[in-house]
């Protein structure tokens, strides 16, 4: 008889990996047939236990939204439809790794950055707000402490700044798999790298 995999930490990761309602499903039914000596209550309470832990474990992720675009005038259309994907699939890593109850709100430019830097991100900083006085934070981390959205919606609380130089002489590579050819720069390396102080979760000193 095949090994049950309730109980096994790859059920855990695989639910908190993909939050995904059809993929659980299907886990359940391969172990609702493995279990079909177990009583038919103790079955539906397993059932009913791990779609409770599903929604729960769904709602804790960090919603990353793009509210505004800058210089797309800039790139061409197949390029930019390239580009979206890949700030798309990045944020969607991220959200799906981190928790968060407000959404993060980012501001997307193209921008010639010159040769030497592929893209850059920031989030904004204050330390006016009531519930944490005289301390700077970034936006998108106060926040999640205080839960409301700093500055009011719809304002951006971050922008990433991607190099249109980079675009215009081919140095990116649109891939979203991890390999990159050796003459590319992989934009979703560099997404990945430059959205990472946006969440406020960095060490971030303002003088």
């Amino acid at each position: 008889m095949a090994q049950s995999i309730f109980g096994q930490r790859q059920f855990l990761d695989h639910i908190l990996q993909y939050g995904n309602l059809s993929e659980l499903l299907s886990i359940i039914q391969i172990e609702v047939l493995y279990m079909y000596r177990i009583h038919l209550s103790v079955r539906i309470f397993v059932y009913l236990f791990i779609i409770g832990f599903l929604f729960q474990t769904s709602s804790w992720a960090l919603n990353l939204q793009i509210t505004s675009w800058v210089g797309t005038e800039q790139v061409e259309e197949a390029k930019l439809r390239l580009i979206k994907d890949v700030i798309y699939h990045a944020l969607d890593i991220y959200g799906r790794t981190l928790q968060g109850t407000r959404t993060i709100r980012l501001k997307i430019e193209f921008q010639d950055l010159g040769s030497e830097i592929s893209a850059e991100g920031t989030p904004q900083v204050s330390r006016s707000e009531p519930e944490l006085p005289h301390i700077w934070y970034p936006l998108t981390l106060a926040s999640q402490l205080v839960d409301r959205d700093i500055p009011p919606i719809p304002e951006p609380q971050a922008y990433v700044r991607i190099n249109s130089k980079n675009i215009d002489e081919n140095l990116f590579s649109y891939s979203l798999a991890p390999d990159v050819p050796s003459n590319k720069i992989g934009l979703l390396n560099v997404i990945l790298h430059d959205t990472r102080t946006l969440h406020g979760i960095h060490q971030y000193n303002k003088r």
